[in-house]
């Protein structure tokens, strides 16, 4: 499991990559971390969610897009990770693209806290 984990991060990471590879690669970290498809679930994504994190800041809105949906995916199985994955999809729903505003809306959904449903009132999801 860690050689894919390891793998998906660098492949995110690489930024002479094109966007869709990076892209590919962080949504992919959403399915290790949140232990979907028979990965094992509730382990530590540590190194995951830092990573997703900075990603929201990619150049891509692909890669930002699909970083935002994965960090939802962990935080919604893994509750150690909740504040600060709320924290950075908030932010997340202030880009400048309605797709990542609105896959960081839908994380936060997937998330359930109370901050993070009464945060997504007001967002404008225009694309």
């Amino acid at each position: 499991m860690e050689d894919a984990e390891s793998l998906l991060i660098q492949s995110l990471q690489n930024q002479d990559s094109e966007g869709f590879i990076r892209a590919s690669a962080a949504r992919g970290l959403g399915f290790v971390g949140g232990g979907f498809f028979g990965f094992p679930g509730f382990r530590e994504v540590g190194n995951i969610v830092p990573v997703l994190i900075e990603s929201l800041r990619d150049k891509d809105s692909e890669v930002r897009a699909n970083s935002a949906i994965s960090l939802g995916m962990i935080a919604m199985m893994d509750p150690s990770e909740v504040d600060n994955v709320v924290f950075a999809l908030i932010e997340a729903l202030e880009d400048g693209n309605g797709k990542v505003r609105f896959n960081a809306m839908e994380a936060l959904w997937m998330i359930g806290t109370f901050e993070s449903i009464e945060t997504t009132e007001q967002v404008d999801f225009a694309f």
